[in-house]
């Protein structure tokens, strides 16, 4: 019977041999372009060619286009990518190439991001022209002052970005650096009116947390939201408007049993990001009627 089986698993051999070169056939002859063959094929073109000598006159007149260049979220970038900006921008001396980036937000390691070539970036600018700068953003224009100063203590715990220091240059950037609240001429004053026009003082507490020990996972839930649903409840009474409040959740399935209390409250909310249509609970319900 073992032996049945496994014979009969040969037929599927052929669709699992050489996997890439059949899906590669499959692009070629309908013509389609994958995220990763964008990068792959300007790659070949710009860093590749011009290793050999090939490529020189195309990465020249790319470069030629722009004089700055500014790289955002540099540290969701690949090795790749980072290869196709240096080839073009760094080494032409024609270019002022800017990386900005965060190590302590690299996030998307699940598709190719490597915090290591953020490291590697960094070295290379500055010992490639030896002009290169590292500037740290060392104030903060987008919350309030108490809530920079509430983050500055947290983010310093050894739980976060805290502990003791490194003896890895690399790690020891990954460490924080508390920031401060802009100077009183600053644009950001002007976010404290945003309080004051809904009666809210600027000394409110900016951070709350709430500990819940033991229980499972459920149980903890049961506990946290009902919280939740009265903080907010707090913050409307205060001045707030609905519009001024944002929910942040790790996965969307969390939200689900919050969503409930929410309508019990009669409290009224929108998504930012959402499932289609077709996968919403109200879809659903319609077809199941039509199916009855």
């Amino acid at each position: 019977e073992e032996y049945v089986k496994f014979s009969e698993m040969g037929r599927f051999i052929p669709l699992i041999k050489n996997p890439i070169e059949r899906v590669q056939k499959i692009k070629d002859r309908q013509s389609l372009f994958t995220f990763n063959d964008m990068i792959s094929r300007v790659s070949e073109i710009v860093v590749s060619d011009t290793q050999n000598g090939g490529g020189s006159q195309v990465a020249a007149r790319i470069a030629a286009q722009y004089s700055y260049v500014l790289v955002d979220e540099f540290q969701d970038t690949d090795t790749a990518q980072w290869d196709i900006f240096k080839t073009l921008f760094l080494t032409n001396n024609k270019s002022k190439l800017f990386l900005i980036g965060d190590p302590k937000q690299a996030i998307y390691s699940f598709r190719g991001a490597d915090i290591d070539t953020y490291f590697r970036a960094r070295e290379e600018m500055l010992q490639v022209s030896g002009k290169g700068v590292i500037t740290v953003l060392g104030e903060n224009y987008r919350s309030s002052e108490r809530i920079i100063e509430a983050y500055n203590v947290l983010f310093q715990q050894e739980a976060f970005f805290g502990g003791a220091p490194e003896q890895n240059d690399a790690l020891e950037s990954l460490r924080y650096t508390p920031v401060v609240f802009p100077g009183e001429n600053s644009p950001a004053q002007a976010k404290n009116s945003f309080f004051m026009k809904r009666g809210l003082s600027p000394n409110y507490n900016p951070l709350v947390i709430k500990n819940i020990e033991g229980g499972t996972l459920s149980e903890c839930r049961s506990e946290y939201y009902p919280w939740m649903i009265n903080a907010l409840i707090d913050l409307k009474n205060q001045g707030c408007a609905w519009g001024d409040i944002c929910i942040l959740v790790e996965k969307r399935p969390h939200i689900d049993e919050f969503e409930y209390l929410l309508k019990e409250k009669n409290i009224p909310y929108s998504y930012y990001k959402q499932k289609g249509i077709y996968q919403s609970n109200e879809c659903a319900h319609i077809e199941y009627l039509l199916q009855s």
